[in-house]
């Protein structure tokens, strides 16, 4: 029975790289090495020596009284063996996660390996990072770049960051998110620009700092692009914020053919407008999301969408909402080749040049489709527009908030085509729309104050002013100035000078508006030869014919309505209200010629 047990323990033991000596506590033993173990068969344990070697037990002693059971004491084999079990094979410091076994205390769980649990994602502290806001170059780590190189195979010089280094390792490790522990704000220092370029590789730094510091002003804090420029796809930055130490040229986040992007809680922080050149800039992206960010001081644009051709090559299907930026040159800014952008509930405040800019360079260059609903367009730069567009089709602003002194159209068209401008309240200072586009549609929007609400450029056409509330402005609507076929039509104006300024033009259609003060002008005019021939002008007008016995017939769009043969002749005739630009026709005796009756309607 005693040399069966006695095997048991040898043969177990050995597994663990320990060997059973000769001899127990009860009968007395020798200790010549770590690894020796001595069999207490009273307690049904064996124990190595963690003290100085080497050691003699004595016949009839007990752990307790030859030195004690703990640290540089007795130690009992169990715990030598697990900690042999989760030892890796090249340190004795480390543990093995893939030895190590977890199961969640509720239902459903499983056992899974720590291995497994842990690439979940990788913290940026295990690879190294500091991030207690000061710089640490790697030469206070390494004494040569090749052993630096030996952990960061990517690093070029020991004057690169420790904090570069170590986000740049976890991002490279495989993990699907690259994070930042919780328990505190934390600021990184980068002097160089990490690169995402894997499929599905996402950052989330809870709420803590990236900043580059970058004397040239040439780097970007994080650039997603694939290796070899195909696209790349199901990236996140969530809850990073951006610091540029130095003046930059460059936009914070560069991005290069992306799809399926979210950037989600970010910061863009600028110490003062002009030291960040911008915040996002997408080239050739599809299906990005851009929410719950906020900048400042972003010198070109918080947000920069631009592609370099037609179909892989467009920017398309970018969505941004509810952002807020802050005092930049543009808060959106929309260049060559982007279609399908989509705004909502995004706060833009005291932007200089431009809130919203679509400026392709060119109509071959421009796409479009582009929605801004729910914007509040806020106190833009005195010489910039709340809106500036050119070249750009179907574009719709509704449902937003103008406001601001600005000294210049709040709305800017130059050659557009298909603006809905629908459902906005503005008070402008200036003007509320400068339209130079074809098929503007100004419909349901109130606007209070300004000089001339809406005007109009040389190539403005097929443009709908209707349904809008337009009060407290000199001119409402100034007519006169459109030189193609526009409508005006039921809406309520309260001007100063004129609702609507004075125009003849045959294509212009006007009626049915509240305070337009040509309407109810009275003319009475004599007609003098016969067959007269006229048309109403822009407005409805109601015609009328007094001193006329001497009319034999009168014609409307060549259907004749009244002819003398028909009836006894009498001295005053009413046609009716006649809609805008109707042919009407009288032929009478020269001898007895009516006068002409117009009441503008």
């Amino acid at each position: 029975m005693y040399a069966n047990i006695r095997e048991q323990w040898r043969r177990s033991l050995a597994e663990a790289g320990l060997t059973l000596v000769d001899g127990s506590f009860e009968e007395g033993a020798t200790v010549n090495s770590k690894t020796d173990a001595v069999w207490y068969i009273a307690g049904g344990q064996c124990y190595t020596w963690d003290g100085s070697l080497s050691k003699t037990v004595a016949p009839r002693a007990t752990p307790e009284s030859t030195g004690g059971i703990g640290a540089g004491a007795w130690v009992s084999t169990a715990i030598v063996s697990l900690r042999g079990a989760l030892l890796t094979e090249d340190s004795q410091l480390l543990v093995d996660d893939s030895r190590v076994k977890i199961k969640q205390p509720f239902l459903g769980a499983i056992a899974r390996s720590q291995h497994v649990k842990n690439r979940e994602e990788a913290s940026v502290m295990d690879c190294g990072a500091i991030g207690d806001g000061a710089l640490h170059p790697l030469s206070e780590f390494y004494s040569s770049l090749a052993d630096a190189q030996a952990v960061y195979p990517f690093v070029t010089s020991l004057s690169q960051s420790i904090d570069y280094a170590a986000i740049q390792s976890a991002i490279n490790s495989g993990s699907h998110w690259t994070v930042a522990p919780r328990d505190k704000r934390r600021s990184f220092c980068l002097t160089d620009t990490l690169r995402i370029s894997r499929n599905n590789s996402s950052l989330d730094l809870n709420g803590s700092e990236l900043k580059i510091v970058d004397p040239t002003g040439l780097k970007s804090h994080i650039l997603i692009q694939s290796d070899d420029n195909t696209q790349i796809q199901g990236n996140y930055l969530r809850n990073v914020t951006l610091v540029n130490e130095h003046p930059s040229t460059v936009y914070q986040v560069k991005t290069v053919f992306t799809g399926g992007l979210w950037v989600d809680h970010c910061i863009g922080w600028s110490p003062s407008y002009g030291h960040t050149y911008g915040f996002i800039d997408l080239g050739n992206a599809i299906i990005c999301n851009i929410i719950n960010c906020v900048t400042e001081g972003m010198k070109d644009s918080s947000v920069n969408m631009h592609g370099t051709g037609l179909d892989a090559n467009r920017t398309v299907d970018v969505c941004m909402y509810d952002n807020r930026f802050v005092d930049g040159d543009y808060g959106i800014k929309a260049g060559n080749y982007t279609e399908g952008v989509f705004a909502r509930r995004n706060i833009i405040y005291a932007q200089r040049v431009a809130t919203v800019g679509l400026i392709p360079d060119s109509k071959a260059t421009a796409i479009g489709s582009i929605k801004l609903q729910e914007i509040d367009f806020d106190s833009p730069n005195l010489t910039g527009y709340f809106l500036y567009a050119r070249y750009v089709k179907n574009v719709q602003v509704t449902g937003s908030w103008f406001s601001g002194t600005l000294a210049a159209p709040m709305i800017k068209l130059e050659e557009t085509d298909s603006v809905l401008i629908e459902g906005n309240q503005a008070y402008p200072k200036d003007a509320f729309v400068a339209d130079n586009g074809i098929g503007t549609t100004i419909v349901g929007n109130m606007v209070v104050g300004g000089t001339v609400a809406v005007q109009f450029g040389a190539k403005a056409d097929r443009t709908l002013v209707a349904s809008n509330n337009i009060r407290g402005v000199i001119v409402a609507v100034d007519a006169g100035t459109h030189p193609n076929a526009l409508s005006v039509k039921s809406n309520h104006f309260e001007a100063s000078s004129s609702g609507i300024s004075w125009t003849s033009n045959s294509k212009h259609v006007i009626e049915g508006n509240t305070g337009d003060n040509v309407r109810g002008v009275t003319t009475s005019s004599y007609v003098g030869n016969s067959p007269y021939v006229s048309y109403t002008g822009p407005r409805p007008e109601s015609i009328s014919f007094r001193k006329a016995s001497g009319i034999m017939s009168i014609v409307v769009n060549d259907v004749e309505i009244y002819n003398s043969v028909d009836g006894t002749p009498t001295p005053f005739i009413g046609i009716g209200t006649l809609p805008p630009h109707t042919k009407f026709s009288v032929v009478f005796n020269p001898a007895n010629s009516p006068w002409l009756n117009i009441v503008k309607c």
